[in-house]
């Protein structure tokens, strides 16, 4: 049996409509312009076939909408797993089990913030050095 079909038991095809492309402005309106996901957020569909781990956790809620359960640490796990890969070509990577675990996009929006902040504040003289705990 192929991924499409195996995940069509959860999705069906027709949430895989040709679409055009364009920004959520719910998902982004609190994002740094820089960031991989401003435009578009990721597609759970799409990952959840190209990445079988995080297919268990995907699912359509009441809305309509393909997403996953984020109170569910696993889900959360395998969705930045997924991301690291797709996104930035990550194909390893790992956090201790019982460790908060921040989604990839809202760190990657934290990082492109610290980089504005960081470029608006610095001297052409000075070292830029940051610290985050």
């Amino acid at each position: 049996m192929d991924k499409l079909s195996h995940h069509s038991k959860k999705i069906k095809k027709e949430h895989f409509p040709k679409k055009e492309k364009k920004r959520n402005a719910h998902f982004s309106s609190k994002m740094n312009q820089n960031n991989t996901f401003f435009e578009e957020k990721p597609d759970f569909d799409l990952l959840a076939i190209k990445y079988p781990d995080l297919e268990p956790y995907v699912f359509i809620n009441e809305n309509g909408i393909t997403t996953i359960d984020w109170s569910n640490h696993q889900a959360c796990i395998e969705l930045n797993r997924a991301l690291l890969n797709e996104y930035y070509g990550i194909a390893f990577w790992s956090i201790p089990k019982d460790y908060l675990c921040p989604t990839i996009t809202s760190r990657v929006n934290y990082l492109n913030w610290i980089n504005d902040l960081l470029i608006k504040t610095a001297h052409k003289e000075n070292t830029i050095k940051g610290f985050d705990m």
